[in-house]
């Protein structure tokens, strides 16, 4: 999702709730602690630059259970952050603290903001000498119960 698809999302929204794809939610009380822009540069393992730019929102879950958001007050922060941010329309990146910081894609799917899992791979598979695979993603195979087995080729 674009940022300028989540503000249009945040001016005619009525609640503002996030699910994970098990179908659990993020705790209605949560808060947004950051909003801003990470840039990533970086070389792959063939040696190749890359650059790459999103627009980074950090939910984080405390114990005040009475605590708040919808989407109107959503909109004031990202007007206020507007200033300081690019003029790009950037895809938005989710950042939330579970055993460890997950950084989640995020799509507006019935009403609901899912949040989606990133999956890493090689950038470089010609260079690594790995063939590349036409597989399902990460999260559908497991959906759909196929389990990658070691020397199966889908890992």
């Amino acid at each position: 999702m674009k940022t300028s698809e989540f503000k249009k999302l945040m001016e005619n929204g009525k609640l503002l709730n996030f699910q994970f794809t098990d179908g659990t939610f993020v705790p209605p009380h949560f808060h947004i602690t950051e909003f801003g822009i990470t840039s990533k540069n970086f070389i792959d393992c063939g040696g190749k630059i890359h650059s790459d730019k999103k627009a980074t929102l950090q939910i984080w879950v405390s114990i005040d259970v009475e605590h708040r958001l919808n989407p109107k007050l959503v909109l004031s922060i990202l007007n206020k952050v507007q200033p300081f941010m690019s003029s790009e329309d950037l895809d938005i990146e989710i950042e939330y603290q579970e055993k460890t910081l997950s950084i989640y894609q995020l799509e507006f799917v019935e009403d609901k903001f899912m949040l989606m899992p990133k999956d890493t791979a090689c950038l470089a598979l010609s260079t690594c000498g790995i063939p590349e695979l036409k597989t399902e993603s990460s999260f559908t195979m497991i959906a759909s119960g196929n389990v990658c087995e070691p020397g199966g080729n889908c890992c």
